[in-house]
């Protein structure tokens, strides 16, 4: 059994991209179950990793931004290409097409 605190700063970051790949969800529970996972769920980097492939658009579309509006918040800030295609397409939807008005936003 390997302790946690012997990982590098890198695989941590890792493991917690990894798994915010998979559910957001999961990614407010690591950060909360120990400093380490905390620690390194903080690094900026691991944003511009973090899949979204998982997180449908019809999500984007529907979800109020206050359930997992700072999750993609992030994401966006820190140039995550998935989560500001998906942004792209939900502004092109609003807007009904009219890509001239959505791309002024």
């Amino acid at each position: 059994m390997i302790p946690i605190k012997s990982l590098t700063s890198d695989l941590l970051i890792n493991i917690v991209t990894k798994v915010t790949s998979e559910s957001y969800i999961d990614y407010y529970n690591m950060k909360i179950c120990c400093k380490e996972f905390f620690h390194a769920s903080q690094d900026m980097s691991m944003w511009q990793k973090v899949s979204l492939e998982k997180i449908s658009l019809v999500v984007w579309l529907l979800t109020p931004p206050s359930l997992f509006g700072n999750f993609t918040k992030m994401c966006k800030e820190d140039g995550n290409i998935e989560a500001l295609f998906k942004e792209g397409l939900v502004e092109v939807i609003r807007y009904e097409g009219n890509i001239e008005k959505a791309t002024e936003t």
